[in-house]
């Protein structure tokens, strides 16, 4: 841990501008005076990830005439370090031109490196680096789902069998060993096998409620629970994951409800229904066989509902609501009954007229896995400013990729580079949402709750932007395949 300490100590003192240090990069080695953008790059990206102030300016001192290079007076570039610089790039600010220029410049180079099949690097010999440049080239980190990253680097990396080259070649156990190789396959199987039962789990629900018949198609099913495990895979937030997958499917269902019924004053029913009921134990002891009479005790309101699967629907809701909750009050020894059953509220409120199941469908997944993290969601916290400002940024990302999957086997996959102006305010949304959840702000709110709206744009972003057969892949390496 002290090494761990000494350097980190160093990075942040060579990325930091002082009196006594320009912004000329940090050195490959504690003695030496040479900069080089290899090692600055990935300093800048790890201090940036964990919350600190850095400069993008840093990387000016390795610009020259649009071009990039890695040591000062270097007439041509390593594939390690452009690789790096282009990592770097990618956890870029509003208004950061240096990091915009230096993503375009190092991605034409790889993708160039790439084409003629020269993706070798002159200062380490690895097993899969041609396979590392390729995934960061083909998904963005904004489509970068943390499991999915995972699975494939533990396939691409090498262990003990990378070698380093200098004046000899040479081996660093430290960084490249067959223990982390054997420790990481086995924490991904164990977190695998438990997202494997809880995907058993899911697909039991989806039988008992009858979801096919509410226009759920076990495909999309298996999508919603794969978003959910990609991006909160810890054994111990199982509860969040399957709030998240289990709402984003209700709310598929209540989308395709709200196709299907155009009469305002049927929506209006559904919506009073749901809040005149006082729980939907009734139908989950119907479809569970323990019941015959779908009975709900309320009084009916008037417009009620005529159609019986919107009856149905709105029990599935409320049992499946009362079950979240119960979890989190046996979990987390929090009663969030009430204000789970408000945000539906809110959300189905803005559907009545348009029917839009995008609208403000990030806000409904964001509260409700951290209602169920046992996070408290004060009144003082949903008025705070950055609050607000990231419930905004992550409701328009995601109305805008969610309609866009709507029609993506007609429009294809998303492409952040096409100029449009969807595309554009994507990018600068983004862009806007990494810089309030990485930086540190004195009065900001908790970095975990940051964190959810990060996860919740990226999973929208990724399903937006990756192809059906890349998905399809992904979803089998995640849930399905051993690590081995």
């Amino acid at each position: 841990m002290q090494k761990i300490s000494t350097c980190w100590k160093r990075v942040i003192y060579h990325a930091t501008p002082s009196d006594k240090n320009e912004e000329n990069g940090i050195c490959w080695a504690k003695n030496s005076e040479v900069h080089d953008i290899d090692d600055t790059a990935m300093g800048f990206r790890l201090l940036r990830l964990h919350g600190h102030d850095v400069s993008a300016d840093v990387f000016k001192y390795f610009e020259k005439g649009g071009e990039f290079f890695c040591f000062a007076g270097q007439s041509s570039q390593a594939v390690s370090g452009m690789f790096n610089l282009y990592r770097a790039s990618q956890v870029l600010f509003p208004g950061e031109t240096i990091l915009e220029n230096a993503k375009k410049f190092s991605s034409k180079f790889l993708r160039e490196k790439q084409a003629c099949d020269q993706l070798l690097d002159k200062w380490i010999i690895m097993k899969d680096l041609p396979g590392e440049i390729g995934y960061a080239l083909d998904v963005p980190w904004y489509a970068s789902l943390p499991r999915v990253e995972t699975r494939i680097y533990i396939e691409q990396y090498g262990g003990k069998d990378d070698v380093w080259i200098g004046k000899t070649l040479y081996r660093m156990p430290y960084v490249n060993n067959n223990d982390y190789l054997e420790l990481a396959k086995l924490d991904f199987n164990n977190c695998q096998a438990l997202h494997q039962l809880e995907w058993d789990s899911i697909q039991q629900w989806y039988t008992q409620c009858h979801l096919g018949e509410f226009g759920v198609s076990r495909k999309a099913s298996l999508l919603a629970y794969f978003l959910a495990a990609a991006c909160i895979f810890e054994p111990e937030r199982s509860i969040e994951r399957l709030a998240w997958a289990k709402t984003a499917i209700l709310v598929l269902a209540v989308r395709s409800y709200f196709s299907k019924e155009t009469c305002i004053k049927q929506r209006r029913a559904f919506l009073l229904k749901f809040g005149y009921s006082p729980s939907g134990g009734d139908y989950m002891k119907k479809i569970n066989g323990r019941g015959s009479d779908l009975n709900m005790t309320a009084k009916r309101p008037v417009g009620f509902l005529k159609n019986k699967s919107g009856e149905e629907l709105v029990g599935l809701l409320l049992g499946t609501l009362n079950q979240l909750s119960l979890d989190t009050l046996v979990a987390h020894g929090r009663d969030i009954r009430h204000i789970l059953r408000q945000t539906w509220e809110m959300w189905l409120m803005k559907h009545l007229d348009e029917g839009d199941g995008y609208r403000g469908e990030a806000e409904l997944l964001v509260r409700t896995i951290n209602l169920c993290a046992g996070r408290s969601l004060s009144e003082e916290l949903l008025a705070h400013p950055q609050y607000r400002r990231l419930s905004q940024l992550t409701n328009r990302i995601c109305n805008d990729l969610g309609l866009f999957t709507l029609h993506k086997g007609h429009n294809g996959t998303y492409n952040p580079e096409n100029g449009s102006p969807m595309s554009h305010r994507v990018e600068s949304d983004m862009q806007e949402l990494t810089k309030i959840v990485l930086e540190n702000y004195p009065d900001g709110i908790n970095p975990e709750i940051k964190r959810i709206f990060e996860m919740v744009g990226k999973s929208f972003y990724y399903a937006a932007y990756c192809g059906p057969a890349t998905i399809s892949a992904h979803i089998a390496k995640v849930l399905f395949e051993r690590a081995g």
